[in-house]
């Protein structure tokens, strides 16, 4: 009865324009929650981790934090909640001292309905977009090389080419790499003679990256100046010059190509082949 009372006497209190703002709040409140609430979900990315320090974000890790990163390793959220998780670990050297780091993560991200596109941190999952994740045990820049499988993923394709190489033996002791590859410099004949045709370059997981068809070794083409200023060309008697055909993976997305992901196919470029032996830096000449 005590109820029933209660019930009776908010019944009068309450008058139409109390029902009608009422009403007015819920339906704002309720269209609120579905404007700005999205599904959370995890998906796969893979991404390529550039330099440690964000002034430096276009260049390779050094090995000793290449080394750093581990499958199973998470990165949380503020309740503890888990944002990312590192599923894969690929790698392979692309100089002396580093490497080049491809993370496959299990991703916290929304998808968006009208664009049809993942995103994650404000940052939209496609290829080529930058995402800075923080991790248990590193922290790190990255790049997206391989976004959730959605429409704008078409423009992106692998396949196989043939490229021509060239090392010379013999410089002329002014040509520096500028992104700091490898300083220019004689190579010993010895060098060159351990490339055969069937090595390959292969990341961590067994891939073939690229593999030698052919090798042709020649005395290395040396410019040479007489007393009088003029320049002569003259065959080296000790130096050599390699010419190395590859089958080679090239990565395109839209009108660009890259080998090795970030080395532009274009003639004159200059070619990290890092043997499990040995490392040289020729020069792009043809592409097949």
């Amino acid at each position: 009865m005590k109820f029933q009372k209660l019930i009776k006497k908010i019944k009068k209190n309450i008058h139409v324009l109390d029902i009608v703002i009422g009403a007015f709040f819920i339906i704002i409140a309720i269209s609120l929650l579905l404007l700005f609430h999205r599904k959370n979900e995890y998906v796969d990315i893979r991404v390529r981790v550039t330099d440690q320090d964000v002034l430096y974000a276009n260049n390779n890790p050094r090995t000793w934090y290449a080394n750093q990163f581990e499958v199973g390793d998470v990165e949380r959220d503020e309740l503890g909640g888990i944002v990312g998780k590192i599923t894969g670990v690929e790698t392979f050297n692309i100089s002396e001292d580093s490497k080049v780091v491809y993370l496959d993560i299990s991703l916290r991200a929304v998808y968006n309905k009208r664009s049809q596109l993942y995103s994650a941190q404000g940052t939209n999952l496609i290829f080529g977009n930058t995402l800075r994740l923080n991790f248990s045990k590193t922290f790190f820049n990255s790049l997206i090389t391989e976004a959730p499988d959605r429409s704008n993923q078409n423009d992106y394709s692998e396949e196989q080419k043939t490229i021509v190489v060239i090392e010379r033996g013999v410089t002329n002791g002014n040509d520096t790499d500028v992104n700091s590859l490898q300083s220019q410099a004689n190579i010993e004949p010895q060098v060159l003679s351990k490339i055969k045709s069937g090595d390959v370059i292969t990341d961590s997981n067994g891939r073939v990256l690229a593999e030698v068809k052919d090798i042709v070794i020649t005395p290395a083409l040396r410019i040479t100046q007489n007393d009088r200023g003029d320049l002569l060309s003259k065959l080296d008697p000790y130096y050599k010059d390699a010419t190395i055909t590859l089958n080679i993976l090239v990565k395109k997305y839209k009108s660009d190509e890259f080998i090795f992901d970030i080395i532009p196919l274009k003639i004159g470029s200059k070619v990290p082949l890092n043997f499990s032996y040995e490392s040289i830096w020729p020069t792009l000449i043809e592409v097949k």
